[in-house]
């Protein structure tokens, strides 16, 4: 209920109090014979005249007026925090907004600081530098020096092939290098990639990829011819590497996502559980036995242990099943096995 419409009611009913009480009956003196005497000819006066407020009236009027000074007292209490609320709110509401747009300004002002230090970065490509000097040493020591920062020591062989002039100036010299080798993509990116971007002044003649087989892990074999120029007209040292911004592919087009099955040489990959040539004999919540029917020797495997191909993923005990997750070809399928009465195999297949 409203706190006025209370405060209405308990005025009102204080004023009813009060006027009934000022206005009410009055009584008149009387003169009673008592019951019992003990003189017979004295009468005793018992005289109650009513005038004004009774005791027990007064005290419940001064307690409707405490009442009624709570109510009001109470009315403007909460009138008064009501109001410091929406004032407070109204502030939040201000300190949201500016909070809201410094923020978008820090945001702002991160971006256009990744994009300034791009644009300089990509100015500093048409700044580019022929030192005075050049040799297959100082070249060697330079593209050893870049592929050992961006390029995680990619490695490959080094040749002089030609040198000469430049037709157009004749000041201007140059040597050219081969570059051959077997690395993985984002090496042979990041290394070209920086070697662009990089000040000192190089060409790139040729590029030549070759896809190796899937055994390789995505290795290609690579051909670059370099030229390198130099002129004694200038007087400019060989640039340092610049700290440049190191770039990656995400995806690699000579690596073959479905391939035939990958056999490794190595003497690990040869001692493990071939699944297809198994059987599951017994098995426990924690552990599967399997015999390999090769050999005839039982394994015992737990969950995430290593198979031909894969390993353990899930023990079923309900089922009677284990579940085996394995990548012969570039995808991924569950194979489960299941406890065989019978000397017959029980695998079955499911893609991912």
């Amino acid at each position: 209920m409203n706190v006025t419409v209370l405060i209405i009611v308990a005025i009102i009913t204080i004023i009813l109090i009060i006027v009934l009480s000022l206005f009410g009956k009055k009584d008149d003196g009387k003169t009673t014979k008592p019951k019992s005497s003990k003189f017979k000819n004295e009468y005793k006066i018992e005289a109650s005249y009513y005038s004004g407020i009774s005791k027990n009236k007064l005290n419940l009027i001064i307690l409707s007026v405490i009442l009624v000074i709570l109510f009001i007292s109470e009315f403007f209490v909460i009138r008064m925090v009501k109001h410091k609320e929406n004032i407070l709110k109204i502030q939040k509401k201000k300190y949201v907004q500016k909070l809201q747009t410094i923020s978008n300004k820090i945001v702002a002002f991160d971006e256009i600081k990744k994009e300034y230090k791009k644009i300089k970065e990509e100015s500093s490509l048409n700044n580019k530098i022929i030192p005075k000097k050049d040799s297959p040493t100082l070249s060697l020591n330079y593209f050893f020096n870049l592929t050992d920062r961006y390029s995680n020591y990619m490695h490959f062989d080094f040749a002089l092939s030609d040198s000469g002039v430049v037709k157009v100036d004749k000041s201007v010299k140059f040597n050219k290098y081969v570059l051959t080798g077997k690395a993985y993509l984002n090496q042979i990116y990041n290394f070209l990639d920086q070697f662009e971007r990089q000040p000192r002044f190089y060409t790139i003649e040729s590029i030549a990829l070759n896809a190796l087989d899937a055994d390789k892990r995505g290795k290609i074999e690579f051909s670059l011819e370099i030229l390198s120029y130099y002129s004694k007209a200038n007087n400019n040292e060989i640039p340092k590497i610049a700290k440049l911004h190191k770039r990656h592919l995400k995806f690699n087009p000579f690596y073959p996502r479905i391939h035939s099955p990958i056999l490794p040489k190595d003497s690990l990959f040869t001692s493990l559980l071939d699944i297809n040539m198994a059987q599951l004999v017994a098995l426990t919540d924690a552990q599967a036995f399997i015999k390999d029917l090769q050999t005839g020797l039982i394994s015992s495997l737990k969950i995430g242990d290593k198979v031909k191909y894969g390993e353990l993923d899930f023990i079923d005990w309900r089922q009677q099943r284990v579940i085996f997750k394995i990548n012969r070809y570039g995808l991924t399928e569950k194979q489960y096995m299941y406890i065989e009465k019978t000397d017959v195999i029980n695998l079955e297949k499911e893609k991912l």
